[in-house]
């Protein structure tokens, strides 16, 4: 796969100002700001030049990037007539790029050289030959002139010279020897024909190379490296440098080193928050926390750097996209660079050099730049050929930046000024490389391909090697040496440059200089001093990216300085308001929806919390009655608050006097107000007459007397500011970009400034001293300054874009001392200022009482402006209910008015917004000439009234009707003016991009897709012309159609072609087979099914293998068998007149069919006669039978009772009641309902508004009425792409277009998939089954990129997936683990949510809006789909299916957000389902449709359901009300998998998010709930604390061992698994399984594997520890205080029980011999005690195979039987030992004998315990005095105290357990004489007892005669292999040449040849490994 990257660079240099004058003549400059040049697009009718760096293909004129010419895969594509391109792997062309010495031949087909002398020698030295060509049989060099040698060549002769000179011409020269790479390490100097090899400063020459020189020089170079789980500390081999170089960290990804201090530092994450933590290089253990950052979080940032010269530390943070730079005591930080970078993503530092650089890739094109340290002179170094840029690393002797590209995979490196490039390495051996380090030549690399460590030669990329592999994840590296940080004499490392807060080391022409830096809101001077910068006004604005408020300088000459200490830690600062008293910055975040304030100073920030805020957009202060004023643009209101007590706030304006308030702007000393309205609906520039209603509004500051200032000419008005001095406002209008101002009434309205000026959607304004400042949302991000006398504008700053509020912060203009006088003084809610003084207003929800004090109100609830508030009663209804003609009021108070018109008479007048009809009548206003008669008179559709109606310029108007409709419908590929389709008319077709195929009908196709036997055109277009020749290397042909599949698709499980034919003849070993649960059928083609439908005479697998070989199949009792035996239906289907059959063999023979007859009519005479209500009791039998007569019919009850509502029927058996049309009868048989059209099912698209016996359809907003009256069109410029899994790929289909495209190939077995939509990036999730991870990639242009995994470790089969777009989480189904987890986004905080009574769930979808989630499920017996909130409580059924009719897979199911409505597909009844949220009103939409045949996912966009079909092999689409109109969308080769609708509607935002408040306080997840509230949750491992929000470590783990698996489940809920499952390859046959809670660690004993393996708790790292000298390793138990592992083996050599440390390093045989089968082992690490249980399956050969129980000292001594089955006749096949140290017991199970029993240390007693639920234990262990059991009849884990009472299945469906373990680090505590150094010991130590220990030495060491703590080795031994072992053996001992010599060594596959250093002790091997 490629990687393409457009990009367009544009940059203004920040922090620069500069004045330009505006032009006299606007109209003559139109431009002042110069246009950004956009490459035209190209097109392949008329091809053009491609831009630089890129390689025009010369069939295609496709553009491609011009380094993927030449790398031998063909990237040009296809014409459409089939030819392929192969331009760019053109031989002549790649031999033009593939550069050879003068010396040197080109290979002439395949990239490569060779020296000429060995050209035409009979031997070919080119891989294609090439160099003994033809023309090696040519003349050229007879009576040749060359000066040394000659070679005939492809065109000529060729001249050749010896070493040291080159051919010119004829003649031989010298070679400058310098100009060859490598010649010399650091600096050549070149003497004449020679030269001389130096080293810089620090490096020491030998022979050509330079090696660096440490400090201490014996000091010998290491490694630091931080991976997922740890830092080490290694040598460059990768062995740890000591036993404390080893230290556990936790999401930590980065570190940097002081060699001076010999320190190491690292983002610590102590699960809440960040901070950099340090340790002693020589003992990682011996750590400290630094400070936290001043201003900065470090929660985001992902790299660190040191300068080691100054002492600095910088930090890169990618979420905030800056990087800061802090002094090396970290109490001074800036941000040293905030503007222009783009998700920063490493960095590297040269202070000796004064340099930084830094890599930036995301959502712009990734680059490599330079800057200067302090930020300044920035410089692009690498912008080309480079995609994903990781780690960095320099060569301060060269002067070379290296770094890697992990989507290129490649090492490259580059000068520092951006010159000589060059490719180190590139290829499978550097595939996903993160981190970078280097020390003399060599270059180390971290790689996420397994996880490894790797070495590569700078000069000699052939030399490479992996120094380790099978880490957990890796990040950083760097080597640790004093040439890393070489140190240079400088200003910054003498009292720190006389700076007084930062020395950065600069240079100027080698000359050193000290560049003082001053913390904000200070400036340095030439001292060195930082001086506090005071001023009496400066403006502070906000900014979006990085989301601040900051504070400069009016004066041009100080913008660079910030004159307030940034407010940081917000998400997006809208508002700002000042109060200079309390020098407080007030300030609202529109996203977490909250009020702050901070001083200027930095100190006292503070939240403001209260009830009711919402999306705040505008702010001021009442300064002289202290209060804060605001205005909320979703809720349309208008706020105040005292700023003493802010919970005291009152609602001035809401409702239908205001709509969208935006900016607001206090006059105190007047008394009023001023407010923006902007415009709700879009308006344009471009219409002649351009109509707009946005306005200005003011009002007294109490609410009062409200009016309209102006209300001409304006859309989205805002910045709106008063100079006091000209009694003005001023205001600007982001919309129609200008600036305007007025008098205060609204008179002299005067431009100031338009479109064309230097502006750019001013945002915010503010005035001073003649000046008018501004802020701007557009493109530059700039602040501007306009001189309204000189009409200069000056930029006094440039900022990312965009900006938000700007205002002048003035300490002289909040001066006044004016106060609420009189009585009003003394307000005791909020005193309010009017023009008239003051007035005292009681705080929401309270009212003033007769004292004039303010309380809860008594007379009802508070009614809203859209309310009536009922009179007796006080309830509050919805205006809309009052005078409707209905009593909605218990007082009727809703209704009181005139006769026959309730409410109105016809000369009263209509709300302004509805329309009068003629008769008196009210319509709403948007029903005025629609196209519809809404009025009685039909007056709104008057054509004297309608005629005149226009557009506007963001509408079309339909040529004929006149209609408007949006402007985004137009062209749309859908007919929205029926009349005459003139919005359908002159469009052009979409352009296909060069990778698509042109269909005649428009269509844009991938290039794979033609020729591919498929109709992707739909128009056949595609296959035309196609080869006929299927080439069978590549691609395999079907039999029936003779079909042309790739040949990947062979026997890869699934039917491809349409007979089959590709799956034939295929073995199990030829597919990847999906593994089925116990009680599942794997089909042949790998499909699982419910094994009980296994010979049903029904095909269940697709490919009908369910059905073969069955033999005396019969149907049930209650069955009916259909004529072709292909399936059994219910007898009573039989004849129902519905054919159930294939062959409808169940409705054949049938004597009657009943006729349709619907309630209240009935069927008699045998269901063959339908009688209506009024033919019953009539007189006159019209049944046969008599049925409908006699009996109570003569009681005549209907004139009697009353119970009908309406009509009523006598009936023999009573009464029948019935409607009249127009009524349906209720559920209780006897009233009559009113059956609106509103109430019936799709009468409206999404809304419908009854209007008396009528209805008018409606939209949600965002959305417009289609001219059908029906259809709801989304708005949203977005076009709908359809993407959907197809195996191997994404693939989206365009649904305006049609255009199909691969997003994304190469894949697995991609399942899953779903969206996450914002503004600034479209990210697209998806799940492989065969990886078991989970993806997730941005959409940009046609392609998905920035590939990552989120979820990489512990899936099983994820095969349901669902996006939380407003509380930004993940949630999956895991169908193999019968569970739903929830992750955020990025895969952090993983939790198991939902868990039990769960069989078989599949898909999964989920509404953020309520708080809920659905799953469905496969449980055979009960198949059905439930619900809970998205935090996992409130689980119900919402449907339960009858497995006999309605289906039993319910396969896919989404939501229709519009209407709350659920739709699923079943895929045994081939059905397609609807329903509300609540499991009511199910409907059925579509049933047995030949495309709907088996579907699999399903989903919903505007008026239509579309579903994904393995059957027909298809995306399909139809009706989602009535499934008409179906349609095929795509046909695809491979079966499709999951889709969706990647649309903004399909994310509906419409609320808030309840978690959105930093992040709902919650330490970890939070997690939407129902009715927008949440509830916190912790990840795995750990749990909440009582305060509900924080969350702690919880280690106490159930672990159990299955066949292929172990897992870890929650012991309070053991259904949730709070570990990663392990599962295949690493797990096989887990017998045993113990832990050391001290190293965090997980161990078992894999006897398949015959291997010892250990996991982390968080599953990212495996290690296998032993994998020789042990078979048969049952046995298996950890001494977890001295950290030993003891492990038993058995087989054909030996029978023994060995020891070995936790590593595997050292292994002793502690019972080498004489014993039987060891099937067990325990230990009790306290008293140095060692138990074990043997016993043989076979008959016993002796007494040593007898079963017993033996326990001995660890080091073997003292053995002693427990018991044996001569004195325990209940003892049989003892296994799962298990010591409990709190009893002093030894338990374990008798498989025999089906008991479980223990053994009393003290007594000596044998009990058994007594379980009467445990028929069949399988395994055990004692945890806190209850016992877990495996129990193999009830498949089940059973739990029951320690004597066997209150016995209960802990976990059900729970099937061969091997093993059972808890895991609890309380219950590792204490400590023996092995805990603490090892007790001395060098190799091993063991406990013997309480007081002793005993000191043991690996295999092939003896103990030191001299000192029995240290071990000798063996002086000679024979060294061997065989197979994946090396052993050793003794020489010494002639006799037992068998006594081995050499501990065991892991990880070796066929060492087939091996060798030793006897200098080093170390043993040198080749493995295949």
């Amino acid at each position: 796969m490629k990687f393409g990257i457009a990009m367009i660079v544009f940059a203004l240099t920040a922090h620069l100002s500069t004045t330009t004058p505006i032009p006299e003549d606007t109209s003559q400059n139109s431009s002042v700001i110069p246009n950004i040049p956009v490459p035209s697009e190209m097109s392949e009718a008329e091809p053009k030049k491609c831009p630089s760096q890129y390689f025009q293909c010369p069939l295609t004129k496709k553009c491609i990037p011009i380094y993927w010419m030449c790398d031998g895969e063909p990237d040009c594509g296809q014409m459409q007539n089939g030819t392929i391109d192969n331009g760019d792997e053109d031989p002549k062309r790649c031999q033009d790029l593939n550069v050879c010495t003068k010396n040197q031949f080109r290979c002439l087909n395949v990239t490569g050289c060779v020296p000429l002398e060995v050209v035409c020698n009979d031997a070919p030295d080119c891989v294609d030959g090439s160099d003994e060509g033809d023309f090696c049989s040519s003349n050229a060099c007879d009576g040749n002139s060359c000066a040394y040698g000659c070679k005939p060549g492809p065109d000529g002769l060729m001249c050749y010279c010896p070493q040291g000179k080159e051919p010119n011409g004829t003649s031989c020269q010298e070679t400058s020897p310098c100009s060859i790479e490598g010649v010399c390490d650091q600096v050549c100097i070149e003497k004449g024909t020679k030269y001389d090899c130096k080293c810089t400063t620090g490096y020491v020459k030998k022979g050509n190379q330079c090696f660096a020189v440490n400090d201490p020089k014996s000091e010998p170079p290491s490694l630091l490296l931080v991976t997922s789980s740890e830092i080490r500390h290694t040598y460059l081999n990768g062995s740890l440098v000591s036993a404390d170089s080893q230290i556990e960290t936790q999401e930590t990804l980065t570190l940097d080193f002081n060699h001076t201090n010999r320190t190491v530092c690292w983002t610590h994450h102590n699960g809440t928050d960040v901070f950099l933590r340090c340790s002693s290089v020589d003992n990682l253990r011996n750590g400290w926390n630094l400070r936290p950052l001043p201003l900065y979080s470090m929660n985001t940032v992902n790299q660190i750097a040191h300068d080691w010269i100054s002492g600095n530390w910088y930090f890169l943070d990618d979420a905030r996209e800056l990087i800061i730079l802090c002094n090396g005591t970290l109490d001074v930080c800036i941000a040293v660079l905030d503007f222009d970078v783009r998700t920063p993503r490493g960095i590297a530092l040269d202070p000796t050099k004064g340099f930084m650089f830094f890599t930036e890739w995301g959502a712009s094109a990734a680059r490599l730049e330079r800057a200067f340290l302090d930020g300044t002179e920035r410089k692009d170094l690498v912008v080309d050929k480079i995609v994903y840029p990781y780690g960095l690393a320099l060569d301060y002797a060269n002067l070379h930046v290296y770094w890697v590209d992990t989507y290129l995979d490649f090492i490259e490196r580059v000068d520092y000024d951006g010159h000589n490039r060059k490719s180190i390495k590139r290829g499978p051996f550097v595939q996903n490389l993160y981190g970078v380090s280097l020390l003399n030549n060599d270059i180390f690399v971290t790689s996420w391909k397994d996880s490894s460590l790797l070495r590569v030669n700078r000069l000699k990329s052939d030399d490479y090697a992996i120094i380790s592999s099978n880490l957990s994840r890796p990040f950083a590296i760097h080597v640790y040496h004093r040439q890393r940080q070489p140190f240079m004499s400088h200003p910054c490392n003498i009292n720190n440059g006389g700076c007084q807060h930062i020395c950065v080391p600069l240079w100027n022409k080698l000359q050193p200089i000290a560049q003082c830096l001053c913390k904000y809101g200070y400036k340095p001077v030439k001292s060195g001093k930082c001086f506090r910068i005071k001023l009496s006004q400066f403006l502070i604005y906000t900014q979006m990216r990085p989301a601040s408020v900051k504070g400069i300088s009016m004066d041009p000459e100080m913008g660079r300085y910030q004159v307030i200490e940034p407010i940081v830690d917000v998400v997006k600062p809208v508002a700002i308001a000042f109060d200079a008293r309390e020098e407080f910055i007030y300030f609202a975040d529109k996203q977490r929806f909250t009020i702050e304030r901070q001083k200027i100073d930095g100190s006292n920030r503070e939240a403001l919390h209260y009830d009711g805020v919402d999306a705040i957009v505008g702010m001021d202060i009442d300064y002289i009655n202290r209060n804060l004023y605001w205005t909320e643009d979703v809720s349309s209101t208008v706020h105040v608050a005292s700023l003493s007590d802010i919970s005291k706030q009152r609602r001035l304006f809401t409702g239908r006097n205001i709509s969208r308030p935006h900016s607001i702007v206090v006059h105190p000393e007047e008394g009023v107000l001023y407010w923006s309205e902007w415009s709700t609906t879009l308006g344009s520039r471009d219409t002649l007459e351009p109509t707009y209603d946005g306005r200005i509004e003011m009002a007294w500051m109490d609410g009062s007397n409200q009016k309209t200032v102006i209300s001409s000419n304006l859309h989205w008005p805002n910045g709106l500011v008063i100079d006091k001095t000209s009694q003005k406002l001023f205001w600007c209008d982001v919309y129609l970009e200008k600036i305007e101002r007025a008098n205060l009434d609204g008179s002299n309205r005067e431009l100031i400034l338009s479109v064309g000026d230097w502006l750019s959607h001013p945002y915010s304004l503010a005035v001073h001293d003649g000046c008018v400042f501004w802020s701007e949302q557009g493109l530059f991000g700039r602040i501007q300054r306009l001189n309204l006398d000189t009409k200069n504008i000056t930029t006094l700053r440039v900022e990312n874009p965009i900006l938000f509020d700007l205002k002048l912060y003035d300490v002289t203009a909040q001066k006044a001392k004016i106060s609420c006088s009189g009585n009003n003084s003394q307000c005791s809610d909020l005193c309010l200022l009017t023009p008239h003084g003051g007035v005292c207003s009681c705080a929401n929800g309270l009212e003033f009482n007769d004292k004039f004090q303010c309380v809860n109100r008594t007379k009802g609830p508070i009614c809203s402006a859209e309310q009536f508030k009922c009179k007796r009663s006080g309830v509050c209804i919805d205006k809309q209910f009052v005078c409707n003609g209905e009593r909605d009021c218990n007082d009727g108070s809703d209704e009181i008015g005139t006769f026959g018109n309730p409410c109105k008479s016809a000369d009263e007048e209509c709300k302004p917004d509805e329309f009068k009809c003629k008769d008196g009548d009210c319509i709403f206003l948007k029903w005025f000439c629609d196209g519809d008669e809404d009025c009685e008179d039909g007056s709104d559709e008057e054509h004297s009234l309608c005629s005149n109606t226009k557009c506007s310029s963001q509408e079309f108007t339909c040529e004929t009707t006149k209609r408007c409709i949006p402007r985004q419908w137009v062209c749309d590929g859908q007919s929205d003016c029926p009349d005459d389709g003139s919005d359908e008319r002159n469009c052009s077709k979409p352009v296909c991009s060069p990778t698509e195929f042109a269909c005649a009908n428009g269509r844009c196709i991938p290039f794979t897709f033609l020729c591919d036997g498929q109709d992707d055109c739909d128009d056949k277009s595609d296959e035309k012309n196609c080869p006929s020749i299927c080439d069978h290397v590549v691609n395999f042909l079907c039999r029936s159609d003779r079909k042309c599949i790739p040949g990947s698709f062979r026997c890869d499980g699934l039917s491809n072609c349409a007979d089959g034919s590709d799956e034939f003849n295929c073995t199990n070993s030829d597919r990847f087979m999906k593994a089925c649960e116990p009680n599942e059928f794997r089909c042949d083609d790998g499909q699982c099914i419910p094994k009980l439908l296994q010979c049903n005479i029904d095909h269940d697998c697709l490919d009908g293998s369910d059905e073969k070989n069955c033999s005396n199949i019969s149907c049930k009792e209650d069955e009916f068998s259909c004529a072709d035996g292909k399936r059994c239906v219910p007898k009573r289907w039989r004849c129902d007149g519905i054919a159930d059959c294939d062959d409808d063999s169940d409705e054949a023979e049938c004597i009657f069919k009943p006729p349709p007859c619907l309630h209240p009519s009935r069927l008699c005479d045998n269901r063959t006669v339908c009688v209506n209500p009024p033919e019953i009791c009539d007189g006159k039998p019209d049944c046969d039978d008599g049925s409908d007569e006699g009996l109570g019919c003569e009681e005549d009850l209907c004139s009697k009772s009353h119970e009908c509502s309406h009509e009523c029927h006598n009936a023999p058996e009573g009464i029948l009641c019935s409607c009249p049309q127009g009524f349906n009868l209720g559920s209780d048989g006897r009233t009559c309902e009113s059956a609106h059209p509103c109430q019936i099912w799709g009468m409206c698209s999404q809304l419908c508004t009854p209007f008396k016996n009528r209805h008018k359809c409606d939209c949600l907003p965002g959305y417009a009425l289609d001219a059908d009256g029906f259809t709801c069109k989304n708005l949203d410029e977005y076009p709908p792409l359809l993407i959907f899994s197809s195996r191997y790929e994404l693939l989206s289909v365009d649904l305006t277009t049609h255009s199909v495209r691969a997003l994304v190939s190469s894949l697995k077995n991609t399942v899953a998939l779903d969206f996450f939509y914002s503004k600034d990036v479209t990210y697209v999730f998806w799940t492989d089954v065969i990886d078991d991870k989970i993806y997730r990639g941005s959409i940009m242009g046609t392609t998905i990129t920035n590939i990552e995994v989120v979820v990489q470790t512990g899936l099983s089969t994820a095969e349901g997936l669902a996006i939380d777009w407003i509380g930004e989480n993940l949630y999956w189904v895991e169908s193999n683990l019968d569970q739903i987890e929830v992750a955020k986004l990025n895969g952090s905080y993983r939790r198991t949510l939902i868990a039990g009574d769960m069989e078989s769930p599949r898909a999964i979808a989920l509404d953020p809006r309520y708080g809920i989630l659905f799953w469905s499920d496969w449980d055979t017996g009960r198949p059905r789909i439930e619900s809970c909130s998205m935090s996992g409580e409130g689980r119900r059924v919402v449907v339960r299916f009858d497995t006999s009719r309605e289906g039993a897979w319910p396969n896919g199911i989404a939501l229709d957000y519009s209407s709350t409505r659920l739709y699923w597909v079943d895929a045994r009844s081939d059905t397609l389902h609807t329903t509300n949220y609540d499991g009511t009103d199910i409907r059925e939409v579509l049933r047995s449709h030949r495309a709907l045949s088996h579907p699999f996912a399903v989903s919903v966009f505007e008026n239509r359901v579309y579903w994904t079909d393995w059957r027909s092999n298809a995306v399909v689409s139809a009706n989602k009300w009535n499934g008409s109109d179906v349609r095929i969308v795509e046909k695809t080769i491979t079966q499709p998998f999951d889709l969706t609708i990647v649309h903004p509607s399909r994310q509906p935002r419409d609320g808030a998010n309840p978690c959105g408040s930093d992040n709902g306080n919650c330490s970890h997840l939070c997690l939407i709930s129902f009715n927008k509230t949440y509830v916190c949750q912790c990840p795995h491992v750990m749990k909440l604390k009582e305060d509900g929000r924080t969350c702690t470590a919880n280690e106490q783990i159930l672990l159990f061992s299955r066949a292929n698996e172990i897992r870890g489940v929650d012991l309070d809920q053991p259904y949730f698994h709070i570990i990663p499952p392990i599962s295949m390859p690493a797990v096989l046959t887990a017998a045993a399984l113990d832990f050391s809670a001290k190293q965090k660690r997980i161990y078992w004993s894999d006897v398949q594997q015959n291997e010892i393996k250990w996991t982390d708790l968080n599953g990212s790292s495996i290690e296998t520890i032993l994998d020789t000298g042990i078979e048969n390793a049952y046995g298996f138990a950890i001494d977890w205080l001295a950290g030993n592992i003891f492990i038993s083996s058995y087989g054909k050599s030996c029978n023994r029980i060995v020891v070995t440390n936790l590593e595997g390093n050292y292994m002793n045989e502690i019972i080498p011999d004489g014993l039987s089968e060891v099937r067990s082992l325990a230990v009790d690490p306290y008293s140095g005690r060692l138990f074990w249980s043997e016993y043989s399956e076979t008959e016993p050969k002796n007494e040593t195979e007898v079963h017993k129980i033996t326990v001995a000292r660890m080091d073997g001594q003292d053995i002693r039987i427990l018991t044996s089955q001569e004195d325990n006749k209940l003892l049989g096949g003892p296994t799962s030992l298990c010591f409990d140290p709190e009893s002093d017991r030894l338990y374990w199970v008798n498989v025999q004998s089906h008991t479980i029993q223990y053994y009393e240390m003290s007594t000596g007693k044998i009990k058994t315990v007594k379980i009467p639920l445990v028929k069949q234990p399988s395994t055990m262990v004692i945890y806190r005095d209850r016992i877990y059991v495996g129990e193999s009849e009830l498949n089940a884990i059973v739990v029951v105290d320690a004597d066997g009472s209150n016995a209960q299945i802990l976990r059900n469906k729970t099937d061969s357990v091997l093993h059972l373990k808890v895991y609890d680090p309380e219950i590792q505590k204490g400590s023996n004489l092995c805990s603490r150094n090892n007790g001395g010991c060098e190799h091993i130590c063991l406990t013997v007892s309480a007081v002793d220990r005993v000191c043991k030495c690996a295999i092939g060491f003896q103990v030191d005669s001299e000192d029995d703590t240290k071990c000798k080795g063996v002086d000679e031994f024979l060294l061997y292999s065989i197979n994946w072992e090396i052993r050793g053996a003794r020489l010494s001992d002639r006799n037992d040449s068998t006594t081995e010599a050499l501990p065991p060594i892991s990880k070796v596959i066929m060492a087939t040849w091996i060798d030793f250093d006897a200098s080093t002790k170390l043993i040198v091997f080749h493995s295949s490994f």
